[in-house]
C-alpha cells in the first residue's frame, strides 16, 4: 500500500505486489528520487531489475536491510519497526517528489581489496574521490551526501577518512552500512544500474528552496568516568589487544583491565559488560563503538566499528530506551519553525536486537511518515554502532526562521570530523612518543642501577682477585709447611730408627753388665771360699783373680759401649726434640695459613653470593627493559 503527502510517499510491499497493475500505479510519475530497502531474502538481481522497469527512468537507490523500518501503509498506521524475521518478503519503498528534491548525482566508490592495510586502502580511496566531479554545487545548507556502504565491507571509517582527505565533500554525509542476515554472508547495494558489493554508493541530493532538514541523533547511552586509551589495535580487524593506563602510562592487558574495573572474573566479564559500551567524543558529541565478541584464548576485543591505535574510548552506561528517544526528540524539534515532512531512518541492528521488547512502545513519529532500514553501522560524519541517525524534512515558508543545531553549524561539525583523524594521528604520534620517553626513562633509571652494579661488581671482582691471589699464596705457604713437615716428619723416623737400634744395643750392653755382675758375685764368692781354704788355695785365688780381672775389662768395654749408645740416644733425643719443634711451629703456621685460607674463602664466597644476588635482581630489571622495549615496538606496530 501507499502513503502519499505529495512531497513523500512510502510504499510497503511484497515481491508479489511488484507485477501488479495497481501497485505500479502508486509510485508517483516524476518522483525525483527512490530509496528503497530490501529484506535479506530476496533476490536483489531479480528484484532490482523489477524495480527498476516500473520505476521508468527515477533514480532509483536499494541496500539490503537488518530489518525494515516504515510506519505507513496506505491510510493505516503501522508500528516504525517490522519483525526481522527469517524468511520475510517486505519491500519499502520512500519515494520523493520534486517539490523536496531538486537534483540527483549518484556517484559508485570502490572501497578496494579487504586485504589491503588501512593506510593503502585510505589511499587508493582517496585517489577515487580526486576524480570526483559532483554534477551541481554543494552546499551544506541545502545539499546532502547520503551514503551507503557495503554492510560486510568493514571500511566505514577508512572511506570516511579519505572523504575528509579529498577535501571534495563539503557537505553532510549520513547513511548507513547495508544490512543482512545474521550469518553475516552477504549484503548489497544497488546504484541504479546494478547490484554491486564492496562498494559505496553515494547519492547527493539537493533540495528545493522550500525545504530544509535536520539532523536527528538518538542513542540511550550516557558517559561515565572510565576511560581508557587504545594501544595494540587492528583496525581492519576491529579488535584491540591492549591499552595504554591514564594513571601510569602504562601498557596492560585490554581484557584484564575491564575485569578490574568491574571486579569481576574474566567468565563474568560479558555478564557486567551488558548495559554497558563504548565511545569516543567528537566535538561534544558521543559516537557510541560497540562490544562485538570477546576472544579471551587470544585476549581480543572486537567492535563493531574499527578501533585505532590513540583512540580513547570512554564507558558510557545505558539509559532507557523510549524516555531517550523521547527526549532527544524533544530536543531536536527546538527551533523547526516549519511542516514536518517525514524522515529517513537509519537505526544499527545491534540497537534494535538489544531493545526489542521495547520497539513497538516507539510511538513518537506517529504523525509524520518515516521509513528506513536497520544497519549493520550507521554514518553521521563518522561511522557509529548503536545509533538512530535520521534526515528529517520540513518546509519553511520564506521569512521564517529554521534552525538545527547539526545543520547551522555543519561547518565547524565538519572541521571537528576532519581534525579527528588529524588527532588521532597527532594522537598516536604523542603516544609513540610517551612510550618512548616512558621506555626510555625507564631503560635510564635500570641503566643506572646496573651501571652502579657493574661498578660495584667490578670493586667485588677487584676484591675476589686479591683474595684469590692471597688464597693461592696461602695453599703455597700451606703446601710448605706441609712439606717441611713431611721432610721433617721422615727424618724423625731416621732418629726414631736409630734410637730404637741404640736402645737394643744399650739393653744388649746392659744385659751383658748383668752377666758380668752375676759372674763376678759368683766369683767373689768362690774367692771367699777359697781364701778360707787359706794355703793350698793360692793357686785357685790366682785363677780366680785371673778371671776377676777379665769380667772387669768386659765390664769396662760394656760400661764404655753403653755410655757411647747413652750418649748416642741423648743426641737423638735432642735432634729428635728440635725436629718435633720445627713440626710444631710449621703446623701451627699450617694452621694459620689454614684459618687465613677459610677466612678468604669465606670472603670469596659471601662476594659472589652478592653478586650472585645483585645478578638476578638487575637480570629482572634487564627484563623489564626488554618487555618495556618489546611492548613499545608492538604499540609503534598497531600503528
Amino acid at each position: 500500500m501507499a502513503d502519499s503527502n505529495h512531497d513523500i510517499t512510502l510504499l510497503y510491499l511484497s515481491p508479489d505486489d511488484i507485477g501488479k497493475t495497481e501497485s505500479r500505479k502508486m509510485i508517483p510519475a516524476g518522483s525525483r528520487l527512490i530509496l528503497g530497502f530490501i529484506s535479506p531474502d530476496i533476490d536483489p538481481d531479480m528484484i532490482a531489475a523489477q524495480l527498476k522497469q516500473i520505476c521508468s527512468g527515477i533514480p532509483l537507490i536499494l541496500t539490503s536491510t537488518a530489518g525494515e523500518l516504515c510506519n505507513r501503509d496506505g491510510e493505516k498506521l503501522l508500528p516504525l519497526y517490522h519483525p526481522a524475521r527469517e524468511n520475510r518478503q517486505t519491500i519499502v519503498l520512500q519515494c520523493f517528489s520534486p517539490e523536496i528534491v531538486s537534483a540527483v548525482d549518484i556517484h559508485t566508490i570502490d572501497l578496494q581489496q579487504p586485504e589491503l592495510e588501512p593506510e593503502k586502502k585510505v589511499e587508493l580511496i582517496s585517489k577515487e574521490f580526486e576524480r570526483f566531479a559532483p554534477a551541481f554545487p554543494l552546499d551544506c545548507r541545502n545539499c546532502v551526501a547520503y551514503t551507503l556502504i557495503d554492510g560486510l565491507s568493514n571500511t566505514e571509517n577508512f572511506f570516511m577518512e579519505a572523504v575528509y582527505n579529498s577535501g571534495k565533500l563539503p557537505c553532510l554525509i549520513i547513511g548507513g552500512s547495508s544490512g543482512g542476515k545474521m550469518d553475516f554472508r552477504d549484503t548489497w547495494l544497488y546504484n541504479g544500474n546494478q547490484v554491486v558489493r564492496n562498494k559505496a554508493v553515494m547519492v547527493l541530493i539537493r533540495f528545493t528552496d522550500a525545504i530544509r532538514f535536520g539532523v536527528f541523533k538518538s542513542q540511550n547511552f550516557e558517559l561515565t568516568s572510565w576511560s581508557f586509551t587504545v594501544a595494540q589495535a587492528d583496525p581492519a580487524g576491529r579488535y584491540i589487544k591492549t591499552i595504554i593506563r591514564k594513571d601510569t602510562g602504562e601498557i596492560t592487558d585490554a581484557i584484564s583491565e575491564l575485569c578490574g574495573h568491574f571486579n569481576c572474573r574474566e567468565e563474568d566479564l560479558e555478564k557486567n559488560l551488558q548495559h554497558f559500551s563504548f565511545a569516543i567524543v567528537i566535538n561534544g558529541d558521543i559516537y557510541v563503538r560497540s562490544i562485538s565478541a570477546i576472544d579471551f584464548k587470544k585476549r581480543e576485543i572486537h567492535f563493531y566499528c574499527d578501533i585505532s591505535f590513540g583512540d580513547e574510548l570512554i564507558l558510557v552506561r545505558h539509559t532507557d530506551f523510549i524516555s531517550s528517544i523521547k527526549k532527544d526528540y524533544d530536543s531536536f524539534k527546538q527551533g523547526k519553525n516549519g511542516t514536518a515532512l517525514g524522515g529517513l531512518f537509519n537505526d544499527c541492528i545491534l540497537r534494535r536486537l538489544i531493545n526489542q521488547d521495547k520497539l513497538a512502545d516507539v510511538k513518537i513519529f506517529d504523525d509524520i511518515p518515516i521509513a528506513g532500514f536497520s544497519t549493520f553501522g550507521e554514518l553521521l560524519g563518522v561511522n557509529i554502532n548503536q545509533t538512530l541517525t535520521a534526515l528529517m524534512f520540513y518546509r519553511v515558508s520564506e521569512g521564517v526562521t529554521f534552525y538545527d543545531e547539526y545543520v547551522n553549524n555543519y561547518i565547524q561539525k565538519y572541521a571537528a570530523f576532519k581534525e579527528f583523524f588529524l588527532r588521532r594521528t597527532i594522537s598516536q604520534m604523542r603516544q609513540i612518543m610517551n612510550i618512548k620517553d616512558r621506555a626510555w626513562e625507564n631503560s635510564r633509571k635500570n641503566i643506572e642501577q646496573l651501571s652502579q652494579f657493574i661498578s660495584e661488581s667490578s670493586r667485588k671482582a677487584t676484591e675476589n682477585e686479591n683474595l684469590l691471589q692471597e688464597i693461592d699464596g696461602n695453599f703455597s705457604e700451606l703446601t710448605k709447611n706441609i712439606e717441611t713437615s713431611s721432610r721433617e716428619g721422615t727424618e724423625i723416623g731416621r732418629e726414631l730408627e736409630k734410637l730404637g737400634n741404640n736402645a737394643q744395643t744399650i739393653e744388649k750392653i746392659l744385659h751383658d753388665i748383668v752377666e758380668v755382675a752375676e759372674q763376678t758375685n759368683l766369683l767373689g764368692f768362690n774367692a771367699s771360699i777359697e781364701a778360707a781354704r787359706a794355703g793350698s788355695a793360692g793357686r785357685g785365688f790366682a785363677v780366680i783373680a785371673h778371671e776377676v780381672k777379665k769380667l772387669a775389662d768386659q765390664t769396662n768395654t760394656s760400661v764404655r759401649e753403653s755410655r757411647e749408645s747413652v750418649s748416642s740416644l741423648i743426641n737423638s733425643m735432642e735432634h729428635l726434640q728440635q725436629q718435633l719443634k720445627t713440626i710444631i711451629v710449621a703446623q701451627g703456621n699450617s694452621r694459620k695459613t689454614e684459618q687465613s685460607l677459610n677466612k678468604n674463602i669465606t670472603t670469596l664466597a659471601d662476594n659472589s653470593q652478592i653478586i650472585e644476588k645483585r645478578i638476578i635482581d638487575n637480570a629482572d630489571k634487564i627484563k623489564t627493559v626488554t618487555e618495556n622495549l618489546n611492548k613499545m615496538l608492538s604499540t609503534v606496530r598497531a600503528l
